[in-house]
């Protein structure tokens, strides 16, 4: 395993190593590695199918959620990789256009995506840097971008968020 960028661990105690365009599963007990996403073939395509049969352009951040399921930054898309072993776009349309306030988060432009995180109500919480960081969230049930600030929030020092899965909900100022 040559440069990994990003790593995440799954309830299960499964670990995930995101190369540029491979991600690898480490069953942390048997020492098993195999390849769990991406046929090191720089592009995007394979939504709806194999996420071992999809091209991946770039990976740079991972994450897991409390069903196992994993997310993560591919250039200008947050991808996912089901446990069933399908992969698809969870956010964004592949345009580098800041769009999609309140809209289905697969229409949703995204600048570069510097980092995520699933929160403990499987909020997926993302930062979209926009010559300014932009902290922007979706549930992970319902692929819906809320709690998102304007573009004119971009360098504010008060920006406050709001994630809701329906039944509870957190607040955050930043």
């Amino acid at each position: 395993l040559f440069l990994p960028n990003s790593m995440a661990i799954d309830n299960q105690g499964n670990l995930f190593l995101g190369l540029l365009r491979i991600i690898y599963k480490v069953n942390l007990q048997t020492g098993i590695i195999n390849i769990f996403a991406g046929n090191d073939t720089a592009g995007f395509s394979g939504d709806g199918g194999l996420a071992t049969a999809a091209m991946i352009e770039g990976v740079r951040y991972l994450e897991t959620d409390g069903e196992g399921n994993l997310f993560f930054s591919d250039t200008n898309r947050i991808r996912v990789v089901t446990t069933d072993g399908n992969i698809n776009t969870f956010v964004g349309n592949g345009s580098t256009d800041f769009f999609g306030n309140n809209i289905s988060a697969l229409e949703a432009g995204i600048i570069t995506i510097d980092g995520l995180s699933v929160t403990p109500i499987d909020q997926l919480v993302f930062v979209d840097n926009n010559s300014g960081n932009v902290l922007r969230a979706v549930q992970t049930n319902r692929a819906t971008l809320t709690g998102t600030p304007s573009q004119t929030d971009v360098g504010s020092n008060a920006i406050s968020l709001t994630v809701s899965n329906g039944v509870e909900s957190a607040n955050q100022s930043f």
